[in-house]
C-alpha cells in the first residue's frame, strides 16, 4: 500500500537541510580561513547545529509514523534502516581520515538509525511518546547525564540517543495530531524549494563534499 505523501513533511525536511547548507558553508570558509568563526564559543553557532539535527529528528518521527502505523512495512523499514546505518558508517570512515582528531563516530545518521528502532513501539502510543518526551527534556534540564558511548576526541557531531530521542518522539506525537496534513502552498516554485526534502539523505551525504571542494578550489584560485 502506497503511503500519502504530504509536502508539509518534505518543507520540514528541506528547511533542516538549506541550514546545514549554510552551516556546513560557513565551515569550510572558517576552515580555509575566509572569515572568523568561533563554534565552541559563539552561543549562536553552538545552538545553530542543534536546531538543524532537531529539526531533523522531528522529521524522523513524523516520517516514522506516517510510513509504518498502522502497519508497519517491515521490508521498506529494514531496507531504510541498513541504507541510514550504512551511510553512518561511510560518515565515520571518511572523517576518520578527513579529520582524525574530530572524526564522528555517532553522529546525526547514527542516531536516526538508533532511535528509528527504538521508537517503533511508540508510534501507536502517541500519549506515551508525549509524556517520555517530556521526561527526558525535564531530566536534561536537571543535569542526568545521559550513559553512551564518548571517546576522549571532541567529535564534530556527537548526537547521543537520548536526551535526542525527545525529538523523535515529539514528531511521533504531533503526527498523531494531525500536523503532518497541515496546509501548504501548491505552486510550481514551492514545489521547487521543497524538492531537497525528497532526498534529504542523498543531499546530506553529498553537499559538504561539493562545499568543501568549492571552498578548497576557491582557495587555491584566489592564493
Amino acid at each position: 500500500m502506497t503511503k500519502t505523501r504530504y509536502p508539509w513533511l518534505d518543507a520540514l525536511r528541506a528547511f533542516a537541510i538549506y541550514l546545514m547548507v549554510i552551516f556546513h558553508f560557513s565551515y569550510d570558509l572558517n576552515l580555509f580561513g575566509h572569515v572568523d568563526i568561533d563554534f565552541q564559543q559563539d552561543l549562536f553557532w553552538l545552538w545553530f547545529p542543534c536546531v538543524i539535527v532537531f529539526l531533523f529528528l522531528l522529521s524522523v518521527g513524523f516520517s516514522l509514523r506516517q510510513a509504518h502505523y498502522p502497519d508497519p512495512r517491515w521490508p521498506s523499514f529494514t531496507k531504510r534502516l541498513i541504507k541510514i546505518a550504512v551511510c553512518a558508517l561511510g560518515v565515520s570512515i571518511a572523517t576518520y581520515f578527513a579529520f582524525p582528531n574530530g572524526w564522528v563516530y555517532f553522529g546525526t545518521l547514527h542516531n536516526i538509525a538508533i532511535n528509528s528502532v527504538v521508537c517503533l513501539p511508540f508510534l501507536g502510543r502517541p500519549r506515551l511518546a508525549i509524556i517520555v518526551c517530556v521526561l527526558i527534556l525535564v531530566a536534561e534540564l536537571l543535569g542526568l547525564r545521559w550513559p553512551w558511548i564518548q571517546l576522549e576526541h571532541s567529535s564534530m557531531d556527537y548526537i547521543p540517543p537520548l536526551p535526542w530521542l525527545a525529538w523523535v518522539l515529539l514528531g511521533i506525537f504531533l503526527h498523531s495530531r494531525g500536523w503532518h496534513k497541515l496546509a501548504f502552498p501548491s505552486g510550481r516554485v514551492w514545489q521547487l524549494l521543497i524538492w531537497p526534502g525528497k532526498h534529504s539523505l542523498g543531499i546530506y551525504m553529498g553537499h559538504q563534499i561539493v562545499l568543501y571542494s568549492l571552498v578548497w578550489a576557491y582557495t587555491v584560485l584566489t592564493q
